[in-house]
């Protein structure tokens, strides 16, 4: 994880300490915010909440620095789009479908279509390292607890808060 702020920035720069795309792909994910009191239990109660498919264009728009340095490669492909759903199936998230004309693709935007299938890989890229970063935070904060059980354990509903004083 990098120590500060906006390590993408560091990066532009070509600051020797950053070695890889990480801090262009994740510039949230770093020591100096999330060592701020409440910055993680607001980050992982959002992801816990939404769907993944709240924050892929969040998500796309964090790599601005990235894009504007050329510093991601994204595959073309042609006449397709990434669809983003929010049923969250690993069969169906990130659906690459294909367009055959004007209307088709007019068709898909109006229904919410995702980015093209280069941009799409980025955002998965993107969500799967967070999501993993997430659960090993959970898993460290409740270490007591095996993270097989962790894992497999039901979705409680959330607590109430008392309107007692």
């Amino acid at each position: 994880m990098k120590r500060a702020h906006r390590p993408d920035f560091a990066a532009l720069r070509g600051s020797p300490s950053i070695k890889s795309n990480d801090a262009f792909l994740w510039p949230d994910i770093n020591q100096e915010d999330l060592l701020r009191s409440r910055i993680l239990p607001i980050f992982l109660d959002a992801r816990r909440k939404n769907s993944p498919s709240t924050f892929w264009i969040s998500d796309v728009a964090l790599c601005n620095v990235a894009y504007a340095a050329n510093a991601i490669e994204e595959p073309y492909l042609n006449r397709h789009a990434m669809l983003f759903k929010d049923d969250n199936s690993p069969r169906s998230y990130g659906e690459l479908v294909s367009w055959t004309n004007e209307e088709s693709a007019l068709q898909l935007i109006k229904r919410g279509s995702g980015p093209p299938p280069g941009t799409g890989l980025t955002v998965l890229e993107i969500q799967q390292c967070i999501i993993s970063f997430l659960v090993d935070c959970c898993t460290e904060i409740m270490h007591d607890i095996p993270a097989e059980n962790l894992r497999n354990a039901p979705v409680m509903p959330e607590p109430t808060l008392s309107t007692e004083a």
